[in-house]
């Protein structure tokens, strides 16, 4: 089904397809200017995978509502590749926090519930809509996995949402470009398939060797606000980062419940997120070409460009300056390191 839209004729976000049944192969839809900017493009390859990137940067906080009839063979993910978003699937009463770089997989036929977007900040989360009949063509030898989900073969479960994990930043990356190359010709439809399946082995990957944490905490609507709010402070100050007890006092949280509900909300540790922050700000400051190597490490708070350097190739599989001459050919005279 189509999102729903707003009783007043003006213009809303509401008007941005979020629905994954759609039978097109490639479409874009562009985010209307008075409300802002980017788009949803979707890519459906072969009817077994389907990919939805919606890539938006409103000008005001907006929630999109949505009512959607997903595949009843299908398990979707949503992995966050810039920014964040909140989620609230009303049908089964459950939050998701997207950010930069987490990622969430579930079995929800009726998808009911609306998308938060903040004000002002990009949000780009690739939706994976998966038949469950792409997992049927294994060899005689293995347990056979026909008519059962991806979601099931990663949790053992039938239905639900995944606590959040995470992916590396190079994975990040490779998506990132795959969803802003161009599909024309039967070559980019194999490596956009490929590059899917490789994704989704990935996340299976993950799955079965990080066991689930169930020593959960309760959080509260007020309690997941102040860890948000943790989060936001922890951007705004990567290049001088406060310690977990200065952010907690700020917050007004204690610091157990920061660091559990920042793990349990966001699928990884307040400074892990920080790291992955850093080194992606300052891939795209070198990418651009708006700072050399040194420039981009200070920027984000590494005082020592050989930390950087090695921590830029952990996080990519690549050096900062081939990362720089990759990307930006014009010459500068500015030295590198």
């Amino acid at each position: 089904m189509p999102p729903r839209r707003h009783a007043s004729s003006k213009p809303s976000l509401d008007e941005i397809s979020l629905a994954i049944e759609d039978d097109s192969h490639l479409d874009t839809q562009k985010v209307p200017e008075d409300i802002g900017q980017g788009h949803t493009r979707t890519i459906n390859i072969g009817g077994r995978i389907r990919l939805i990137n919606r890539d938006i940067i409103p000008k005001k906080t907006e929630t999109v509502h949505y009512q959607n009839k997903l595949p009843d063979q299908a398990t979707v993910g949503a992995i966050s590749l810039h920014g964040g978003a909140l989620t609230d699937l009303n049908n089964i009463r459950c939050q998701l926090h997207h950010c930069q770089g987490n990622y969430h997989w579930g079995h929800i036929p009726e998808d009911d519930g609306g998308i938060i977007f903040r004000g002002r900040e990009r949000s780009c989360i690739l939706y994976l809509s998966v038949s469950h009949d792409l997992l049927t063509q294994f060899p005689e030898s293995m347990e056979s996995v026909e008519q059962s989900s991806l979601w099931r073969l990663m949790t053992g479960r039938e239905d639900g949402v995944s606590a959040p994990r995470f992916l590396p930043n190079e994975a990040i990356s490779t998506l990132r470009d795959l969803v802003a190359s161009p599909i024309t010709t039967p070559w980019d439809w194999m490596r956009v398939e490929a590059k899917a399946l490789e994704i989704i082995s990935t996340c299976i990957f993950h799955y079965d060797r990080e066991p689930d944490d169930t020593s959960e905490i309760p959080l509260s609507p007020e309690d997941q606000k102040k860890i948000t709010d943790a989060r936001d402070l922890l951007i705004h100050r990567m290049d001088t980062p406060p310690t977990i007890a200065e952010m907690a006092k700020a917050v007004g949280v204690n610091a157990f419940k920061l660091k559990k509900g920042f793990k349990q909300l966001y699928g990884t540790t307040l400074f892990a997120y920080l790291r992955s922050r850093r080194l992606d700000r300052a891939y795209e400051l070198i990418r651009s070409g708006e700072m050399n190597v040194t420039e981009a490490a200070f920027e984000v708070g590494y005082a020592n460009p050989s930390a950087f350097t090695s921590a830029f190739r952990k996080a990519y599989g690549t050096n900062p300056i081939d990362c720089r001459k990759r990307y930006f050919q014009v010459a500068d005279s500015r030295p590198e390191s």
